[in-house]
């Protein structure tokens, strides 16, 4: 087939939102490091946010005019390794101008900080819990929730999770299933047991998710540059949670928002699972396959 060009990509992941929202504004497409202009302009800010005693989180807002509007604000949620950049170029291109998007870097990723730690610091639980308190701090009674590889993962649970689940409004999942296959786990595991982050490792990581046309070697190398930020400590803990996370049919199926999933054709992390689909039984989930494309989709 023809391979697809990223502005018909980024088109085609907005014909996806639409399917959960009234409407979205024009937008101009470029899978490249985000300007400088476009990251810091008057609509957007960058602001660190305590959730507990231990724990700062660093979110970038976009159209934070937009947080009290009756429009559902998005909120994007990152995977292993990566930061809040991995979703940058994304926001940019879809240029949404009538609702908030919120874009955190996870506990112990990107520039987020983790003063103290013990073995549920970084569980799919806590990152979930995390991303309630910010909600609560932004005053936002739900959101809809869009979680790409691991950041999939902690909306899963929290669309299904009785304490958490008032806050999610719908959800998007980007390069998802119910467990990662033990293959892949073995793969990371014999990385992350150095006695420090090994960069080799990220090299090898990013590359095999970053399969996709036109994307620059600048943006690459820009959330490859986030992933080294992160310490051992986050990479072993939140991998081996991911290892032992496995959604039952008897969770999936009590998960009943709108749910739209999302896989690339050429993801080796992640591959497309009708089984999984299948086990959604509370509502009929809304899967798309983009083309010549990896984990990154």
């Amino acid at each position: 087939g023809s391979r697809l060009s990223m502005c018909q990509m980024c088109a085609y992941l907005v014909l996806i939102l639409i399917t959960l929202f009234q409407s979205l504004s024009a937008f101009d497409c470029v899978r490249d490091v985000p300007s400088t202009d476009f990251l810091f302009q008057a609509n957007s800010f960058i602001e660190y946010y305590d959730i507990d005693s231990s724990t700062t989180l660093e979110v970038q807002i976009f159209n934070a005019d937009k947080l009290g509007a009756s429009n559902t604000p998005l909120l994007f949620i990152h995977g292993y390794t990566d930061s809040r950049w991995s979703f940058l170029s994304t926001v940019q291109c879809l240029n949404i101008g009538d609702r908030a998007m919120i874009v955190p870097s996870l506990r112990g990723f990107g520039d987020s900080q983790i003063y103290s730690a013990d073995d549920s610091t970084f569980s799919i639980q806590q990152f979930a819990s995390d991303l309630v308190v910010l909600l609560d701090a932004l005053n936002v009674e739900t959101a809809v929730w869009i979680g790409h590889s691991m950041g999939s993962w902690i909306t899963h649970y929290a669309a299904g999770a009785d304490s958490i689940k008032a806050h999610v409004e719908s959800i998007v999942l980007l390069s998802t299933g119910a467990a990662l296959d033990i293959a892949v786990c073995d793969y990371v595991d014999a990385y992350i047991n150095e006695s420090c982050p090994d960069r080799e490792f990220v090299d090898a990581f990013q590359e095999k998710d970053l399969i996709a046309a036109n994307i620059s070697a600048a943006y690459a190398n820009q959330v490859v540059r986030e992933s080294y930020k992160v310490d051992l400590l986050p990479l072993q803990q939140a991998w081996y949670e991911l290892c032992s996370f496995d959604l039952a049919p008897s969770y999936v199926s009590t998960i009943a928002v709108n749910t739209t999933i999302v896989w690339g054709s050429l993801d080796g992390v992640t591959p497309i699972d009708q089984e999984f689909v299948d086990t959604f039984t509370s509502t009929t989930p809304d899967v798309h396959v983009v083309a010549d494309v990896g984990h990154n989709v």
